[in-house]
């Protein structure tokens, strides 16, 4: 008896194929263009004994180097490019090498470097282990950015558009 009628396909050995002619169409097509060009932006990578390292890891330990600088110190990716968005103005940004490497292009870093490097903003590059010499937290998000603190005086908080927030005794 032949299983072939309880089967829901023919079981031939022989394999079919479309004719030559119904694939031409493929053979003359121009291949597509990507939608956009992807930017590819690389940090430069700095040396364990760069003086900015030194600069960076004395704002992100000393409360008093923020406030004589001027400046603060901002970690993880997503609060970088709400910055970014917000039109803050961004002084550098640090990315951990090792975390970049294995990134795919999609993903909050990724975008957060592109973003800084169209904002004209420096990208550099540091070891995992200067990363973390840096890093104020345990487990680090894999970008640091330090921006200028911005001080406004109460005449232009009231002048400008939208909401105000004001945040008192705030520890840092």
């Amino acid at each position: 008896r032949s299983i072939a009628r309880f089967l829901p396909i023919s079981l031939s050995p022989i394999r079919r194929h479309s004719p030559p002619w119904s694939r031409q169409h493929l053979l003359l097509r121009p291949a597509p263009e990507p939608l956009f060009a992807p930017v590819v932006v690389e940090p430069t990578p700095l040396s364990a004994n760069n003086p900015r390292i030194a600069s960076l890891r004395r704002l992100s330990g000393r409360r008093k180097a923020r406030l004589d600088a001027g400046r603060f110190v901002i970690e993880g990716p997503v609060p970088i490019g709400e910055l970014l968005a917000a039109g803050a103005e961004l002084d550098e940004l640090y990315v951990d090498l090792d975390q970049w490497s294995s990134v795919d292009d999609r993903s909050p870093l990724r975008e957060v470097v592109r973003d800084a490097h169209e904002a004209g903003v420096s990208v550099w590059g540091l070891t995992s282990s200067v990363f973390a010499s840096v890093s104020d937290t345990n487990s680090p998000q894999g970008a640091l950015a330090s921006a200028v603190r911005s001080v406004s005086t109460i005449p232009e908080l009231v002048a400008a558009d939208g909401p105000v927030l004001v945040l008192v005794d705030l520890s840092d």
